[in-house]
């Protein structure tokens, strides 16, 4: 499995919040499905607000009832507070399975 990097998003402090969305592929059973995990982080200026943003992206996620393209988004991973003392603002994060149909 290929692993994508994850990138940080072209905010300054008191900027409008941001999101960033990490795509990696998971498998399905091609050429009728394909799944993919789904990595969304928020940034904004406070660590509340980060997850509060997470939070809602990640409802909506789990909202989608699915169409002609997405059969279903099932959670992978909670949202959760970003630590990481590398990572240069506070931030959330959250991972969802999408498994869609092949074009």
């Amino acid at each position: 499995m290929e692993v994508a990097e994850e990138s940080f998003p072209d905010r300054d402090p008191g900027e409008p919040p941001r999101l960033s969305v990490r795509c990696e592929d998971a498998g399905g059973e091609y050429p009728i499905t394909q799944t993919s995990l789904v990595r969304v982080s928020a940034w904004t200026d406070d660590r509340d607000g980060a997850k509060a943003l997470a939070q809602l992206a990640h409802a909506a996620l789990l909202e989608h009832a699915g169409d002609a393209d997405v059969i279903a988004v099932r959670q992978e991973a909670a949202v959760v507070a970003g630590f990481d003392p590398e990572v240069p603002e506070p931030n959330a994060a959250f991972s969802v399975l999408v498994t869609q149909r092949p074009r």
